[in-house]
């Protein structure tokens, strides 16, 4: 994973930022600190924080003798015959980089099969380090590649953060109303007739929900708008606040509950795919909320990984 560089008023908003867009948990994370603020006359700051980050790069978990056999031999054969396919409809492509990939634990390797010669495809070097191959039949929180985007098992709401611990509900009733009210003058700014209301609130997240006619906009191609405000009204929160605690989530006419939905069904059918067909499938670039769809549905099932490859925003 490349470094980024974020800037901000302190140095722990330039890592709360650098989180944000990493789309990981602190102790997921390396810094390295490059400007802090200076004190200037009268006790003013001068200058902004500005800090790396990146991923902490994660190594496989060490398995015992006979499983680490299988994995080789499973591992060798997902290179034979990994195939691409569309996150969109599900359809194979030759051209999608930097993927969820989904793979089998090969029943075939451990009953001592090969995979028929009709199933191999060309094997594909892959541009960047992270290797999102099947490694054996672990039953992890998420995939283990090679470097990759490690996901431990959690059952918390859109992001792990909550592990962070319970915060109290008047701190995020408080970030809520916050959240509403930057959403109402970005609504005014925009010109769009729409509610604002603080739609849930749990000991770790409060979710604002923004309801209307006629609110693509807000949405855009794959979220990435909604994804852009929500990090605008978690950037805007923060500096409100001051609460580094808990989450605030954004959604616009339902749509990260239809999106849930209808990933989780097309994760399913593509494991239904991998498990049939022996091959690991990779699929298209995805923010972070949607790939975390993706490991959350399919990890619990027997005989089926999942792993992040690849560099955001085209991970």
């Amino acid at each position: 994973m490349e470094w980024v560089e974020i800037t901000g008023k302190t140095i722990d908003e330039a890592k709360e930022l650098a989180l944000d867009q990493l789309g990981v948990d602190l102790d997921e994370a390396e810094f390295e600190i490059l400007d802090e603020p200076k004190a200037g006359l009268f006790g003013r700051v001068r200058g902004e924080a500005r800090v790396r980050a990146r991923v902490r790069p994660t190594a496989p978990r060490s398995k015992d003798g006979g499983r680490r056999g299988r994995a080789k031999r499973n591992d060798d054969e997902a290179e034979a015959a990994k195939e691409q396919v569309s996150a969109g409809n599900g359809a194979r492509s030759s051209g999608a980089s930097d993927p969820v990939v989904i793979s089998a634990i090969a029943e075939v390797a451990a009953a001592g099969d090969e995979p028929r010669s009709d199933q191999r495809n060309k094997s594909e070097r892959e541009s960047r380090g992270d290797s999102g191959r099947s490694r054996g039949g672990g039953r992890g929180r998420g995939g283990r590649g090679r470097g990759g985007e490690s996901r431990p098992r959690r059952s918390d709401g859109e992001s792990s953060r909550g592990e962070r611990g319970p915060v109290s509900v008047e701190a995020l009733e408080e970030q809520g109303k916050v959240a509403v009210t930057f959403l109402n003058g970005l609504l005014d700014a925009f010109a769009i007739e729409a509610s604002v209301a603080i739609r849930s609130v749990n000991d770790s997240a409060v979710e604002v929900a923004v309801d209307g006619q006629d609110l693509g906009l807000l949405v855009g191609p794959r979220g990435a708008t909604l994804q852009a405000i929500q990090e605008l009204t978690r950037t805007a929160v923060l500096r409100e606040t001051g609460m580094r605690d808990g989450w605030v989530i954004v959604d616009v006419a339902e749509y990260r509950v239809k999106r849930r939905a209808a990933l989780e069904k097309f994760a399913l059918q593509v494991a239904e795919q991998v498990t049939s067909g022996g091959t690991a499938v990779r699929l298209d670039p995805m923010p972070p909320a949607d790939r975390k769809v993706v490991h959350d549905v399919l990890t619990p099932l027997e005989g089926i990984e999942t792993s992040s490859e690849g560099e955001e925003p085209r991970r």
